[in-house]
């Protein structure tokens, strides 16, 4: 490229796609490359990625598997839900969105094995609940369709700790 404050990301595979950046200048173009390596560095290299079947742009789509999901969730991180419903369908329609429900992932110091979610129900208010309970109730033909994870990369410290379970004591229930 002749101009110095772009970079391409170029993906090869079973679909090919090119994505090209652009920088205000060369000091921010090269912190991105520098940054996007550190990541691709630090990542496991998807070793257990799925296939993304009979989806158009499968580019677009990230898929681990469950036993990625339970090591990487941590607190804090996100899951988005879209549901099989009618009124799940409706929510989409209002907001836009490809999702029609949110949860937040708890890990416990006690219990670092287990996965929780606490989320807002209909007809029990906000609750915690165990991963291993709500997922049987996701898939094709389940309550929701799809869920998709989101890790949020940020300082999980005691102080945010210790909000967010003031702020849990309050809520739940």
């Amino acid at each position: 490229m002749t101009n110095p404050v772009c970079f391409k990301i170029a993906i090869r595979g079973v679909t090919h796609r090119e994505f090209l950046f652009k920088a205000q200048t060369v000091e921010e173009c090269m912190a991105w490359v520098r940054e996007l390596n550190r990541h691709i560095d630090e990542s496991d290299g998807g070793n257990e990625i799925k296939t993304a079947g009979d989806i158009k742009r499968p580019w677009r789509f990230d898929c681990i598997s469950e036993k990625q999901f339970l090591e990487k969730a941590d607190t804090g991180d996100v899951l988005l839900f879209k549901a099989n419903s009618f009124n799940g369908g409706l929510i989409r329609t209002f907001t836009s969105s490809k999702f029609d429900h949110v949860a937040m992932i708890l890990k416990f110091e006690a219990d670092q094995g287990e996965v929780y979610i606490v989320e807002s129900t209909g007809n029990r208010g906000v609750a915690l609940n165990k991963w291993q309970y709500l997922r049987p109730h996701i898939g094709a033909k389940q309550f929701y369709k799809k869920a998709v994870f989101r890790h949020l990369d940020f300082e999980r410290s005691n102080e945010m700790v210790d909000r967010l379970e003031l702020f849990l004591k309050e809520a739940v229930g």
